[in-house]
């Protein structure tokens, strides 16, 4: 009888946290940005004398807050004053000074004390800073020193940055001390810069923040806080400022990039006129609760993203380029010099480069160019090559309300170390449809409305040194115009819906059978709604910053938005959920997107488990068999579908095991998590400020071995939302302002989690790009036309979808051991917000049409916790294409109302494949062979969720204690943790914190 190997992955890499730590350092040496480097200040000699400055010196902030706390008690984080200590003669003298003192934070009211926050109700809105006279008695020891200034900004989950808008802690009102807002400078910390600049020979700041700040001062050669020299190190995570350190000290050469405009007024962004909280008159969503999981009604808000496709450089660039100018601190008629103080995709080095268009090519409607990068110093170094693209703006794109910005990435790449004289060729690949704009206005031959377009005419595709300067350019022709509708589809988009063949390529056949489908509008209303408000526009001559706050007459007018509402005699509108049994749309009625009149099998002895499905097609006739299996009668089932906070349930019908998934966009370092010694890499911006893919498909592979080690199935991460705003409180969350940059980042990092088994859970789909003040997030409708739905805020999610890809080990059916590649991303996390009139996990258009039938999404899709979202249907979230619910405690699973209709089983069953189909192609069945079956003694479920339903801390303790016992005995016995072959045909697997009993039997 043979042995089955089902050794699916390869162990952890021997000395697995060095390596982590040596990722995260390499990220933050080329992420972190010189922004700035008069006289050649910076890089200063090993061993120099140096004198810090500010709070953030002894206070770093390292991430975000929420899920992206970092544990700065951990013995890997290398602070920044250790990194100063080991390259330089620090100030003593002034270092204790700060040391010894007390900090304040500055609110609208005065000087409090500092509350730096971690948790969920975001990061502190106070500005904190030492008062900058206990520098004072220090002059003499700052003499002949480089002074060293930190200032730092942080954004957390649950709320945003503070500015000076309706909602905010500062609303009316700015800081006490006259800043207008939070990404500003305050007078401590001007007074502090002034000092360091009086007394140190020369000024060096470094700004801690992944969000952009006002620091035109600090730029301007003639201002009286002007800085010798500017560094960006973002969110810099554990490693960052010992590779700050080695920058200062020019043992790495910068080669970060911005990944955002750093605008001049940071208030006068299109963006802001829409940030902050407009809520809606008299109407009420019931918020999600805990234990009871229906809350009192609470207020509902709306944003509208007026500012168009006009995100980041696309307005500044777009402005312009149109001749148009830009209002600057209350100046009209200011160009583009004054508006913007760095452009995307800048950043400095030690050495020059040149950049030279060698060649382009194009074979119909494809283009390569190949760029030469030349290091024309004295220091090796890396670039990065950015192509943009130019489209024509017709009279038809006018009267369509189609809208071209002027500059769109469209592919990069980042060089190797170039040594001084030493040339590189980087070749760069352009499809023709990736130029294409969306025209929601279209009506296609098919009947259905909405195509996307590729206009006849010369494309201009440039290759920069960033989004406003130019090497070289040469032009795309496009012929006559396309339109991708179903006569002729994209093939990135007919390649989604199409099956692969084992080595990843698609193969041209449908995934489901049915007739391929070209994107066509699925958010009319929104569109609709959008042509109504004043909304940015090229039709009408120069881009011109037109966006405007809701009036009074607008928060009153959404009668006809399609909002579900019931209305008490006191005239309280309170938005309902669908009812399953009328709802038309989703329904148990003739026509509705999933009703059947076929009843599904249940309780069938088929002899099947879940092992036995690894690396089957999703349209394997065997799923039907498996999925007949199930027992609706099982109360792990529900928990499976209604309770997965930081977990799945068990199926025991199918042996589905029970999973442990994780927080955390900078590794698996939640803070409510126990993972304290796993490694906490840079926030997002500085991940993407590298430019490099490969890099961060390195990360990935990191964080999967961490999560294997740890126990863990799932991340919580990456998240893929839009810099829309500078303030947005989890800009540290995301990557960047420009979707093409965003979507590569994301489609790397997943690729690497799912090459060593973990499921990436990407987030948070779609359209929630701002915490909103006070946590109203979940309570939000966010308003915005499909174009740019598509082309900005769906763009990251649509490249990784499409494009990650995962080689899985899996058993053929002789038993042996085979590989095939697969599609990478198979866990989708939705949003807490509404989409127009409906909340984002319920939405059959966003879920389904779009993620599933459009973008050919198999595997899971999570809600995002509902325990402050205003959806209480778990019915018609499942039935929009929502496979499980994000909830502590079990009492959301009461919410399933129907479990015995046709249509409410089948639903049922279309989610535990779902989830199913992610699981058993991750790190999950490693060491199952097919034939597994898998119980539990006592279920995990309900170890981890007993005490949630008497207590939410209970429950975090509970699951926090099975992960450290997991973790501890792993690492004492990794024996424990390998199949163990006894007599006959069994393998017994233990699980680590249940007895996971496995049979493998020959067929």
């Amino acid at each position: 009888m043979s042995q089955v190997d089902a050794q699916y992955y390869d162990k952890e890499d021997a000395g697995l946290n060095s390596k982590a730590d040596k990722t995260a350092l390499a990220i933050a040496e080329q992420g972190i940005v010189l922004m700035k480097n008069d006289n050649g200040t910076l890089p200063l000699a090993k061993k120099s004398k140096v004198t810090p400055f500010g709070y953030r010196y002894t206070n770093p902030i390292y991430g975000g807050t929420g899920s992206g706390s970092v544990n700065v008690k951990s013995s890997r984080i290398y602070t920044a004053q250790r990194a100063l200590h080991e390259y330089f003669d620090t100030n003593k003298d002034v270092e204790h000074a700060m040391t010894s003192a007390t900090a304040r934070g500055m609110d609208s009211k005065g000087y409090q004390k500092p509350d730096e926050k971690t948790g969920f109700e975001g990061a502190t809105d106070k500005i904190i800073e030492y008062n900058p006279d206990i520098y004072k008695g220090h002059e003499d020891s700052a003499t002949a020193t480089t002074g060293i200034v930190f200032i730092g900004r942080s954004g957390g989950e649950g709320s945003d940055v503070a500015a000076n808008v309706p909602g905010s802690p500062i609303a009316g009102k700015g800081y006490f001390d006259g800043t207008p807002h939070q990404l500003a400078l305050s007078n401590d910390e001007k007074e502090t810069i002034k000092f360091a600049k009086a007394h140190c020979k020369k000024l060096v700041v470094v700004l801690d923040s992944s969000n952009v700040m006002e620091i035109g001062d600090l730029l301007d050669q003639g201002s009286a806080i002007s800085a010798d020299a500017v560094l960006w190190v973002g969110g810099p995570g554990a490693q960052g400022f010992k590779a700050m350190a080695e920058i200062l000290s020019g043992e790495i050469n910068p080669s970060g990039k911005t990944v955002d405009t750093w605008m001049t007024d940071t208030m006068s962004d299109p963006s802001m006129a829409n940030f902050g909280n407009a809520q809606y008159k008299d109407l009420y969503l019931l918020q999600g609760g805990y234990p009871t999981p229906v809350g009192k009604p609470t207020p509902m808000d709306f944003i509208e993203y007026e500012e168009n496709i006009y995100v980041g450089y696309r307005y500044y660039e777009t402005v312009h380029d149109t001749g148009g100018s830009f209002t600057v601190k209350g100046k009209e008629n200011q160009n583009y010099a004054r508006a913007v103080q760095l452009p995307f995709g800048f950043g400095l080095s030690y050495t020059d480069f040149s950049q030279r268009l060698v060649s382009s090519h194009q074979d119909g409607d494809k283009m390569k160019l190949s760029v030469e990068v030349t290091n024309e110093g004295k220091r090796a170094g890396r670039d990065v090559v950015q192509a943009y693209y130019h489209p024509p703006y017709t009279d038809f794109d006018a009267q369509q309300g189609i809208e071209k910005s002027t500059v769109n990435l469209i592919a990069y790449e980042k060089t190797d170390d170039i040594q001084p004289g030493a040339s590189q060729t980087i070749d760069l690949a352009i499809d023709a449809e990736d130029l294409a704009s969306y025209d929601y206005q279209r009506q296609n031959p098919d009947g259905s409305k909405g195509s996307y377009l590729l206009e006849a005419g010369d494309y201009a595709i440039s290759v920069n040194r960033d989004s406003h300067e130019q090497y070289g350019s040469a032009n795309l022709n496009v012929p006559s115009t396309v339109w991708y509708d179903s006569t002729h589809m994209r093939t990135s988009d007919k390649d989604a819906q199409s099956k692969l063949d084992n080595k990843g390529k698609p193969t041209g056949k449908s995934l489901d059978g049915k007739a391929f489908k070209a994107p066509s509008n699925l958010f009319q209303s929104l569109s609709d709604h959008m042509v109504k408000t004043s909304q940015l526009t090229r039709s009408k001559g120069p881009l011109t910053n037109t966006a405007s706050f809701p009036t009074k007459e607008e928060k009153a007018d959404f009668k006809h938005e399609g909002f579900n509402y019931t209305t008490d005699d006191k005239g309280k509108m309170t938005l309902q959920q669908a009812d399953v049994n009328t709802d038309k749309l989703l329904g148990n009625v003739k026509g509705s997107k999933v009703y059947t009149t076929q009843a599904p099998r249940t309780k069938a002895s088929n002899g099947l488990t879940l092992s036995d499905m690894r690396g089957a097609s999703y349209d394997d006739p065997r799923w039907e068999k498996l999925l007949d299996q199930l027992d609706l009668k099982d109360s792990s089932l529900y928990v499976a579908l209604a309770a997965s906070y930081d977990q799945t349930a068990q199926i025991s019908s199918i042996s589905k095991p029970a999973t442990v998934d994780f927080d955390g966009p900078q590794g698996i370092v939640g803070s409510i998590t126990d993972a304290k010694e796993y490694t906490a890499y840079p926030t997002e911006p500085i991940i993407a400020a590298t430019f490099n893919k490969n890099l961060v498909h390195d990360m990935g592979d990191m964080v999967g071995q961490e999560a294997a080690s740890a126990g863990v199935n799932s991340w919580y991460a990456p998240a893929a939302n839009i810099h829309r705003a500078p303030f947005s409180g989890r800009n540290f969350e995301y990557f960047s302002e420009d979707p093409v940059l965003s979507g590569a980042m994301l489609t790397s990092e997943v690729s690497g989690a799912a090459s060593r088994g973990l499921i990436a859970t990407i987030k948070h789909f779609a359209i929630n790009d701002q915490e909103m003040y006070n946590n109203d997030r979940s309570r939000v409708a966010t308003w915005v036309n499909e174009q740019a739905m598509r082309e900005v805020y769906l763009k990251p999610f649509e490249m990784a979808i499409k494009n990650a890809r995962m080689e899985i080990k899996y058993t053929d059916s002789n038993k042996h051991k085979a590989t095939k590649v697969m599609r990478g991303t198979t866990g989708v996390m939705n949003s807490m917000n509404y989409i127009g009139a409906t909340w984002a996990g319920a939405s059959y258009a966003l879920n389904t049409e779009l993620l599933r039938d459009e973008w050919g999404f198999r595997g899971l899709e999570i809600s995002d916790m509902v325990m402050n979202a205003g959806s209480n249907s778990v019915d018609q979230a499942l039935r929009s294409g929502t496979d499980s619910w994000m909830a502590w405690g079990t009492a959301f699973t009461s919410l399933i109302k129907d479990k015995s209709s046709p249509t409410g089983v089948s639903v049922i069953r279309r989610a535990v494949k779902n989830m199913s189909y992610a699981i058993v192609n991750s790190h999950t069945m490693n060491g199952l062979a097919p034939g597994t079956e898998i119980t539990y003694r006592t279920s995990p479920w309900k170890i981890w969720l007993a005490g949630a339903d008497a207590l939410v801390l209970v429950f975090a303790l509970a699951m926090a204690v099975v992960m450290v016992r997991r973790t501890k005995d792993s690492r004492l016995h990794p024996d424990r943790y390998k199949p163990r072959k006894k007599k006959g045909d069994t393998v017994t697997v233990d699980s680590g914190n249940e007895e996971l009993i496995g049979e493998v039997h020959e067929e």
